[in-house]
């Protein structure tokens, strides 16, 4: 039984996350939630739409996350921006991509969107800016992997002794795919050290039913946030800079906080953070990473605090960024930095 249980307990959490994805498909009415990522100041316009637009010069932000890989990769998130501040429109734009795997492909969510925002410069030390996304969403459901109770023998589990999947006497949906439009919006105020915001994403609610007759909607999530950067404001190998980070974010009965930051000293960065889930501790968070030039490269690990997490396999999260603003170095501060801009969050 001892070799067999790192299987057992992967068919398990299977089992029970799409228990979950069909109690959403059974009811007449179901909620879900987005993906979650624990780097979330290195993907900073999934956090707030009003981040497009901090840097003259485009600026790229690639994103992967593999939680709890001993279960079978039982989340598998990843993500793509591009943005780009424009002085002649005062405005900051950009397009996302999102992808989402659930229960080893079994559920998996895209998502392409559009952002545009805007700058108001109240003086020379404060400025504000709004953000707007529209995003086209496609959710698909993969019925031939999930498992159901009435096909676990007692003796041999979800499998027959020959290794065949037992069968099941539920019904496949009308449907497996879904697709919607999406809004979300978010504020961003900052001074040249100092930053706070707030989103709101999902503002249609919009249904992700695999069916006509039932209503499973995604609800809206709020977030506010905030930073710092203390110290040296340039990139060098003699810089110092500590920049603290703050996140609370809920979406129907789930709540999130993050708490923590990061210490680059030179190129070189460390980075520690709590994660909080209401009433629970859920994981501490380590990070290392490399910023030279316009690259930045950031790996994280979540060390789960759940009695599960010996077991999980914990969470990897990757995020590279190009900067080519850092390439007008000399020059960063013209056109729109006369005025102010937003302290970089990574």
């Amino acid at each position: 039984m001892s070799n067999n249980l790192p299987t057992y307990l992967s068919k398990m959490l299977k089992c029970v996350l799409l228990l979950h994805v069909v109690f959403i498909l059974g009811s007449k009415n179901g909620w879900s939630q987005d993906p979650v990522f624990s780097q979330f100041y290195a993907n900073p316009i999934y956090l707030n739409p009003a981040f497009a637009g901090t840097t003259s010069m485009p600026k790229v932000h690639l994103n992967f996350r593999d939680q709890w890989p001993a279960f079978n990769h039982a989340y598998v998130s990843y993500a793509a921006s591009y943005d780009q501040y424009f002085e002649s429109l005062n405005s900051g734009i950009g397009v996302q991509f999102i992808g989402d795997n659930a229960g080893g492909g079994i559920y998996n969510t895209v998502a392409v969107g559009a952002i545009y925002s805007y700058q108001i410069n109240f003086s020379d030390a404060f400025a504000m800016k709004v953000g707007l996304q529209g995003d086209f969403h496609q959710k698909s459901l993969d019925f031939n992997k999930l498992l159901f109770y009435d096909q676990i023998d007692p003796v041999t589990g979800f499998y027959d002794p020959g290794n065949n999947l037992n069968p099941t006497g539920e019904t496949a949906p009308f449907d497996n795919n879904v697709s919607y439009l999406d809004v979300h919006t978010g504020v961003l105020a900052f001074t040249e050290r100092f930053f706070f915001g707030g989103s709101v994403r999902h503002l249609t609610q919009p249904v992700e039913s695999f069916g006509t007759d039932f209503s499973a909607r995604l609800p809206m999530r709020y977030t506010v946030h905030a930073g710092a950067r203390l110290g040296d404001l340039e990139n060098s190998s003699n810089s110092v800079t500590l920049s603290p980070n703050i996140m609370y974010t809920q979406q129907d009965a789930f709540r999130q906080l993050n708490a923590g930051s990061y210490l680059k000293l030179g190129y070189i960065m460390g980075g520690l953070w709590y994660r909080y889930n209401v009433n629970y501790s859920d994981a501490v968070i380590f990070l290392l990473g490399v910023q030279k030039s316009m690259f930045t490269f950031g790996y994280s690990y979540d060390w789960t605090l759940m009695d599960l997490g010996g077991q999980t396999g914990g969470t990897h999260e990757l995020s590279v960024i190009l900067n080519f603003d850092d390439l007008e170095n000399n020059n960063s501060r013209r056109s729109l930095y006369e005025s102010l801009r937003c302290p970089s969050l990574f």
